[in-house]
């Protein structure tokens, strides 16, 4: 009886383990798709970024085009084209700021 008791208790043990192992296992295959799901999230806000950036780039640069035209020409459409130009910046900024909130 004692070694039949033995056994039962080996083979109680060994399933304990092998479920132990599954679960184990369960949660690491759990985390890796929750840290791919993230890494892609992450691609896709990076390229969101350098998107933002560009744009940024282009409307901050037609500014600085149109201040420095008004500058050499002191044309009053240039100075509307400028003040024009930073409004429509602003705009796009706040656009923006409510779209990645």
């Amino acid at each position: 009886m004692t070694n039949l008791a033995v056994r039962l208790r080996i083979v109680v043990l060994g399933l304990a383990l092998a479920a132990l192992g599954a679960t184990i296992a369960g949660i690491l295959w759990n985390f890796q798709r929750q840290a791919q799901e993230v890494r892609m999230k992450l691609a896709g806000i990076d390229t969101e970024s350098g998107e933002l950036a560009s744009q940024f780039k282009d409307r901050f640069r037609e500014i600085t085009n149109a201040r420095l035209q008004y500058a050499v020409s002191h044309d009053p459409a240039d100075w509307r084209q400028f003040l024009g130009a930073t409004r429509a910046l602003c705009q796009w900024t706040n656009q923006q700021t409510r779209k990645l909130k």
